[in-house]
């Protein structure tokens, strides 16, 4: 799991009107049953240690095992992201903005061979896979938030 910034905290205070993100410790899992869930630590103060990670989402797109996640760094911009790939060869970039609890989901790669790892640049605005098609490629998202396809190393080259 990735520390946690609050989406946007760097960039500018709260504005009137605009929903504050929660800053509180969360994780990303995946697993068997081809769902990524996000889970927040919820510290009950005066409860005698009965601290918790609670699920507070499921995010659904995969349909096998999800093989890896992971939460993208944040500089503070007004969303947040988390990459996931998996046994399915789906490669998914789950999005979540500052002022909503909603992700949106975009499947970067749908291939016909398991994808197995997936990893982040330090900035968050990169993200290299690699997968059972003995391939590694770079991701960058463009200006208008899709996301390309930059470069590809196969064992061959």
């Amino acid at each position: 799991w990735a520390p946690y910034l609050p989406q946007g905290s760097i960039l500018s205070a709260n504005a009137p009107g605009k929903k504050a993100m929660p800053s509180s410790r969360r994780i990303v899992s995946g697993g068997c049953d081809c769902v990524v869930k996000v889970w927040r630590f919820v510290d009950k103060q005066g409860s005698l240690g009965a601290s918790s990670w609670d699920l507070e989402t499921k995010l659904q797109m995969h349909t096998d095992w999800v093989r890896d996640v992971k939460w993208a760094g944040n500089i503070g911009l007004p969303f947040t992201h988390i990459a996931s790939c998996g046994q399915d060869g789906k490669v998914v970039v789950w999005t979540q903005k500052a002022d909503t609890d909603q992700w949106q989901s975009e499947v970067l790669m749908d291939s016909d061979k398991a994808q197995w790892r997936v990893s982040w640049s330090e900035l968050g605005n990169l993200l290299a896979v690699s997968g059972a098609d003995n391939e590694a490629s770079l991701w960058r998202q463009c200006k208008k938030g899709m996301w390309k396809k930059m470069s590809a190393l196969t064992p061959a080259q």
